[in-house]
């Protein structure tokens, strides 16, 4: 995306790799953690930044079965999350 920030291919993959490591889009994952925001940062860190909760992260799923994720940064949180299942439902 035009001028977004320069993090942002990097955060759009580690939303994409917790959405597929924990087989949950990323939004049920951060209410769950609501007011445990220090385990969700720590979970960050033990993979190395490659897991990051924030909206943003949907599952791509066929017949009920998960076939992969995708993540999506560099805007708000609610406009990630609009346009990763947009982009989802766009393939369907």
């Amino acid at each position: 995306m035009d001028n977004c920030g320069w993090l942002a291919p990097d955060i759009a993959l580690a939303k994409a790799y917790a959405t597929a490591g924990f087989r949950r889009d990323t939004e049920p994952m951060l209410q769950r953690l609501k007011g445990k925001e220090v385990f969700a940062t720590a979970l960050t860190s033990m993979s190395g930044g490659k897991v990051l909760l924030g909206q943003g992260g949907v599952l791509v799923t066929e017949d009920n079965e998960i076939i992969g994720a995708v993540g999506v940064s560099g805007a708000t949180s609610e406009q990630d999350a609009e346009c990763a299942q947009a982009g989802v439902d766009s393939v369907k």
